[in-house]
């Protein structure tokens, strides 16, 4: 026998022979995505932190610290998964959208979401008292009760706004709009802290302290009746209305305020930036202490008075007052420096410039 007539038989074998039925459970359908089931949320006691992950996209949760290490969790756009219960840790309302602790555990860590499961976080009117915070946010993110109090927070989010009774320590913060952060006492950043925001930053406390990790925002704003201390890794610019007891504005770019309603500093305003550019707005300080490798531009609505040690590539310093430099150590430009002021004195300590320009009435 030829192999083509072989091959040939073998074929008509095959195709007269019956089919095998599949048993039901192994068949598969199609299911429209409308119908599917998707898991509940979870929810868990996890040493002293409670974590909330499994959201399903667009829900949001609101959190309320209802009695002394009580919390509760109202969910919208999803339930709580019932399965998880009986537990010593939670109870749930008979709609599975409210969840609230009954554990006798010490409660210090609060976790909402995850980076595969975020979800929109809100508070309640009675606000939220916990120590280490920690929320993954596919929308916004509005803790602005005043009761709120948190020592330590990671937060993702687009519009982010942070309200703490006293004060607040920021680690991972990130908004993919605007930051708002407001807190009755000190406002400060971790060593390792990554602190950004890609439109305005707004912070608010007794004092600020904020860029000893990494801190980046798009735009600038800050009010304290105490000490400003800010390290930007990027350019600066300040905008809106900024108030400081005293301020040292550090940045690895340019420092600006051309969008800058105001900015008013009690005592002393020290600046290092690539470039500087004040004025754009209202500018008062105290004194006033710059130092660039490029140039500086600076038009104080009062008198002005340089202070400390004092250089940039070139000065062209106005003021609606008196300027003068008795108490600088030196003020060196590199370049021309230009004054303007109801009258000049300069040379109190070691003064030089390129060349010089002056004007007083």
């Amino acid at each position: 026998m030829s192999i083509k007539k072989l091959v040939s038989l073998l074929r008509e074998s095959l195709r007269r022979r019956p089919r095998p039925e599949v048993p039901r459970r192994l068949r598969f359908g199609l299911m429209s995505l409308e119908d599917r089931r998707l898991p509940d949320a979870s929810f868990a006691l996890v040493g002293n932190a409670v974590q909330l992950d499994g959201f399903d996209p667009g829900a949001s949760v609101e959190m309320e610290t209802i009695a002394a290490n009580t919390f509760q969790f109202t969910l919208t756009g999803d339930v709580w998964d019932a399965t998880l219960l009986p537990s010593a840790d939670f109870s749930l309302d008979v709609t599975n959208t409210i969840l609230t602790t009954t554990t006798a555990t010490p409660i210090t860590g609060l976790e909402v979401g995850s980076v595969n499961n975020p979800a929109i976080v809100t508070d309640g009117a009675l606000g939220v008292q916990v120590a280490d915070l920690t929320i993954h946010a596919t929308g916004d993110v509005t803790l602005n009760a005043a009761a709120n109090d948190f020592d330590n927070v990671s937060i993702a989010g687009d519009d982010v706004v942070i309200t703490d009774a006293d004060d607040l320590t920021l680690d991972i913060v990130s908004a993919n709009n605007t930051l708002t952060v407001d807190a009755t006492g000190p406002v400060s950043d971790l060593a390792g802290s990554d602190v950004s925001a890609t439109n305005n930053g707004s912070f608010s406390g007794s004092t600020i302290d904020l860029g000893n990790g990494m801190f980046n925002v798009g735009t600038l704003t800050f009010n304290s009746a105490g000490s400003v201390s800010i390290a930007e890794d990027s350019g600066t610019d300040i905008v809106g209305t900024n108030t400081a007891g005293s301020l040292d504005l550090t940045s690895t770019g340019a420092i600006d305020d051309s969008a800058a309603t105001s900015i008013g500093v009690t005592s002393l305003a020290d600046f290092d930036g690539t470039s500087i550019s004040l004025g754009g707005g209202t500018f008062n300080a105290g004194t006033l202490t710059f130092n660039s490798a490029g140039s500086v531009t600076i038009a104080e609505d009062s008198g002005t008075d340089i202070v400390g040690s004092n250089s940039a590539g070139s000065l062209d310093l106005d003021s609606t007052g008196a300027i003068d430099d008795a108490g600088a150590t030196d003020v060196t430009i590199s370049g021309h420096a230009d004054f303007n002021g109801s009258s000049i004195s300069l040379g109190a300590g070691t003064f030089n410039a390129d060349t010089l320009t002056f004007n007083s009435v």
